[in-house]
């Protein structure tokens, strides 16, 4: 999964979840004008509060998931799966996402391996411009002495 198939998912559930707040909001507009009784309006809450948290693992799920194969392709260590400081079970799917701190030490250890590499691609490209130019001044004296 590239970052652009992320975002897009993401987007997708935070749409769904939205939409259905959204009908949430009309169904217990709707509950009042029928005067439900408050343990009905708290169940439609509750209920309400349920689908949230399954589109929010689902976000959390594909967040660890995108993480977690970009530290791999990176060879990069992952947190250990018994710190509860990083990894956490979802009480929707039973799987285990990374926590916000998770997300963050890995986080920042992929942009520190991409500006390594990046530093790195960039001192071979800086020796190559030097010796081109260097190349390209010598054929100038040549040609100008010929």
């Amino acid at each position: 999964m590239n970052s652009i198939s992320l975002w897009l998912k993401v987007k997708i559930l935070q749409y769904k979840n939205d939409k259905h707040y959204k009908r949430y909001k009309k169904d217990e507009e709707k509950a009042k004008k029928e005067n439900k009784s408050k343990k009905e309006l708290h169940e439609l809450g509750h209920m309400n509060w349920l689908d949230s948290l399954v589109y929010d693992d689902e976000i959390m799920e594909l967040n660890t998931r995108y993480l977690y194969s970009k530290a791999q392709k990176l060879l990069l260590p992952v947190p250990d799966y018994d710190d509860v400081t990083m990894w956490e079970e979802s009480n929707i799917t039973g799987r285990r996402n990374l926590t916000n701190k998770g997300i963050t030490t890995l986080r920042s250890a992929i942009r520190t391996e991409h500006h390594e590499r990046r530093r790195g691609a960039l001192t071979w490209v800086a020796a190559l411009t030097g010796l081109i130019g260097a190349l390209s001044g010598l054929v100038a004296v040549i040609n100008a002495n010929l």
